[in-house]
């Protein structure tokens, strides 16, 4: 994170501000596995307002990120207050195809889930691993936590393209069946990626069969 140099303004308004921040409402789905988040619109609707309300505006801006500048996208977002004081991060976003549908996703998705850790504003997590048979936690074994083999990584990014997913699912699906939370195919353990990809084999199946 970085800021202005003074910062005694922007502070206290920022503090006032998270004081009066409503619960983030889930408005968007995940059609992999019926999982629910909050998308940007309902992101922006909740820290919008309150922000506005103490001199508070947001900016967020893009650009390419990785080798060549090729591999991702960079989202920058700025709290900017009437002071002229401001506070500001980045986030960088893998693509998932180098196309610009996929680079726009992978804004969207930054965007939001920028602005909600600036904003420090939570969400219950229903993409958890709650249910039983999607739960990393009950295989612990030394086997299970080797990194995924490259065989397992090539076929689930073929299944998350053949299923049509927008980055955001992948993201959700990953952290839904890591025991770490990660939301990159590349961050998953090798019997992660095992449950995974029954599951992505059976998805396809059953939309063969549709």
């Amino acid at each position: 994170m970085r800021t202005s140099e003074a910062t005694n303004q922007i502070y206290p308004a920022f503090i006032a501000a998270q004081k009066a921040m409503g619960k983030l409402a889930k408005d968007s789905e995940n059609p992999f596995f019926k999982s629910k988040y909050a998308s940007l619109e309902a992101v922006l609707e909740v820290v919008k307002p309150v922000f506005l309300e103490n001199d508070i505006a947001i900016i967020q801006g893009s650009g390419s990120s990785g080798s060549n500048g090729a591999s991702g996208v960079n989202i920058i977002t700025r709290l900017i207050h009437a002071s002229g004081q401001w506070i500001e991060t980045d986030f960088p976003v893998p693509l998932a195809k180098q196309d610009a549908q996929a680079a726009g996703s992978a804004s969207s998705y930054g965007r939001r889930y920028s602005l909600k850790g600036l904003a420090s504003l939570a969400e219950e997590d229903d993409d958890g691993s709650s249910a039983s048979d999607t739960d990393p936690r009950k295989d612990r074994s030394d086997d299970s936590m080797k990194e995924l083999t490259e065989a397992q990584m090539k076929e689930l990014n073929h299944l998350f393209e053949s299923l049509k997913a927008e980055p955001e699912n992948i993201q959700a699906t990953c952290r839904k069946f890591s025991a770490d939370r990660t939301e990159a195919v590349e961050g998953l353990m090798k019997s992660e990626a095992r449950r995974l990809l029954m599951k992505l084999r059976a998805k396809l199946k059953e939309q063969a069969t549709v």
